[in-house]
């Protein structure tokens, strides 16, 4: 997911790029800017992601903000669904186009003397002032609050402050502590088996790319070392006749043990295939035998019963 997300930042960085350069205006400039500052964010998280497997303290430390961010999204999904429906009503109570009393000393006022509560523009800055002020962040505006709506504000207000800056900060600061607790004891382990994938698919590649050159040698020789381009006046061209034909045989040898190792493995499958049959077969006579000597228990109990009566 990651991956996928860099790499059309990157597309699209590189397309306002080319734009700006080919058709250049301030608004594609900006456009362009905006892209490339969140592809460099992105680009260091892909960073941290590659450079895990390299130093043990420092994988461990990556592999617990791995599990952290994964709380982090769980936790933002909680809190924007208390999140939306608060703005939602502090934006129709105090929002929406209502308007107070101006106060010329602290703010511009309008030719009316009215001026809209600082943060309750419009829906997006609400809602931005709104997540600012569950942090401590923004102060809210009580007294203006209490201007337009004295009634409800109040509650309104503490409910807001209660449920978020209360409630949901510190259930999210101590499902933080609670996940480093718990996934730093075993993020040694985890960096370890990471390491060992990333070796694995290291080692993978360069035993194709050895296999693929192993088989494109002799051709490699030919091609470059054939007589109509070569001349042969040290005695190059039986040299490397040579050396050709040994590369072959080596081709060969290879081919001829790849294929008797796959005939090995069959047998021993039909080996196992022939073991599990008998042994098969075994556990239903084991099974017959059993069952006889309980037959003959039960008729000698039946004969016994038969001549007491």
């Amino acid at each position: 997911m990651l991956d996928l997300l860099t790499i059309t930042l990157l597309i699209i960085s590189l397309a306002t790029h080319l734009e700006d350069i080919l058709n250049h205006s301030e608004t594609i400039a900006r456009n362009h800017i905006r892209v490339a500052s969140i592809t460099v964010v992105v680009l260091s998280f892909r960073l941290l992601k590659s450079a895990r497997t390299l130093w043990m303290p420092f994988g461990m430390l990556v592999m617990t903000l791995y599990h952290i961010i994964r709380d982090i999204i769980v936790w933002i999904l909680a809190f924007i669904i208390i999140w939306i429906p608060f703005t939602t009503c502090f934006y129709m109570l105090f929002g929406n186009g209502l308007t107070i009393d101006c106060d010329s000393a602290a703010q511009t006022c309008s030719a009316e003397n009215k001026t809209v509560i600082s943060g309750m523009e419009d829906y997006s800055k609400a809602a931005f002032f709104l997540f600012t002020a569950a942090f401590g962040a923004g102060d809210i505006p009580y007294e203006q609050f209490n201007e337009l709506d004295d009634k409800i504000s109040n509650f309104i207000v503490g409910l807001y402050i209660g449920v978020t800056a209360v409630i949901m900060v510190n259930i999210f600061i101590a499902l933080l502590s609670s996940t480093f607790e718990r996934v730093h004891d075993y993020s040694k382990g985890v960096f370890l088996l990471e390491r060992a994938k990333k070796i694995i698919q290291v080692e993978r590649c360069y035993e194709k790319l050895r296999a693929n050159r192993l088989r494109q040698t002799p051709s490699e020789y030919k091609v470059e070392y054939s007589p109509k381009d070569s001349r042969d006046d040290v005695g190059l061209k039986k040299d490397l006749e040579s050396v050709t034909n040994s590369l072959r045989t080596i081709n060969k040898n290879i081919t001829l043990n790849l294929s008797n190792i796959d005939k090995k493995f069959k047998n021993q499958n039909v080996q196992i295939n022939q073991i599990n049959n008998s042994v098969k077969v075994l556990n239903v006579e084991l099974q017959k035998k059993m069952s006889k000597p309980q037959v003959d228990v039960l008729y000698l109990t039946d004969i016994e019963d038969v001549a007491e009566n």
